[in-house]
């Protein structure tokens, strides 16, 4: 892989994908929707990347211009930060089969990124085929994902509640388990989007569930944000939450590079860097 198309390219998720591929030398042109107001800290985002030589910001609306460059490259497609962040995926079905329509790229590797929760959603399902049926000499590669941490970790998850509450002494806000967060597993974001690319440069379809190498990684993220115990067993007593039963077939085991310590202490440590420069 020498180019790829990121949409979603400051989002949490989509960031970490950019970072990486940036980092290995990969041309990126990084897909922004300005109609979005969700990211806090969108010029921080923009200060670190944007003066990479191999990056390109685009428009959403702009991005038709620049499809017919990248044939036979990889376009990541983020419903994973689209979904935690609540956007209407109708709006973004319609967007991207718009520009597919219009751009007739052949041979190329889509990957769409999708909460676990999308494993039984016929809506993506039926998309997911219109793609497949659009292009029939492209590779399609599905990864359905947990819980993701790490630095720029969105507000809406429990482990950045947390960790805002330790950094800002003042903070008495209390914490919300959104039921858009899944409580069974959880992956560190380099560890996962390292995963991905090594899934991108097989050049295969496929269609995976990623899961961390370590039982109930969740709770144990938890563990070690939450000094009050209550917390934890509020969470553990939820009936409303029921696990995916996940077929083993498609299953694909995540080692885990970054030790949980480690890799809070990292969110934690950007986190307490943001909150610092807004005061």
């Amino acid at each position: 892989m020498d180019k790829a198309i990121i949409i979603g390219t400051y989002e949490f998720l989509g960031f970490g994908i950019c970072h990486k591929l940036l980092h290995e030398g990969i041309e990126v042109i990084g897909v922004h929707d300005e109609t979005i107001n969700s990211n806090q800290f969108l010029e921080e985002k923009r200060l670190e990347i944007g003066r990479n030589a191999n990056f390109q910001e685009v428009a959403l609306n702009d991005l038709m211009q620049s499809s017919t460059l990248f044939s036979e490259s990889i376009i990541y497609i983020s419903f994973y930060d689209a979904y935690i962040n609540r956007f209407q995926k109708r709006t973004l079905f319609n967007a991207i089969n718009k520009w597919i329509e219009y751009s007739q790229i052949d041979k190329v590797t889509y990957s769409f990124l999708l909460p676990i929760q999308y494993l039984k959603d016929e809506e993506m399902n039926q998309f997911l085929n219109e793609i497949e049926s659009l292009h029939l000499q492209s590779i399609r590669q599905i990864f359905y994902l947990p819980t993701i941490y790490g630095p720029w970790q969105p507000e809406v998850f429990l482990f950045h509640q947390g960790l805002k509450r330790s950094v800002i002494a003042k903070e008495k806000q209390g914490w919300h388990l959104s039921e858009r967060e899944y409580i069974f597993d959880a992956l560190y974001v380099e560890d996962v989007v390292t995963a991905i690319i090594k899934e991108n440069e097989k050049r295969k379809s496929c269609s995976l569930i990623l899961k961390s190498e370590l039982e109930d990684s969740w709770y144990k993220c938890i563990e070690e944000i939450f000094a009050e115990h209550d917390c934890f067993l509020k969470i553990k007593n939820k009936e409303n939450k029921q696990q995916l039963i996940l077929e083993e077939n498609i299953v694909k085991i995540v080692k885990q590079m970054t030790p949980i310590t480690i890799g809070i202490r990292k969110q934690r440590e950007l986190l307490e860097r943001m909150m610092n420069s807004m005061i």
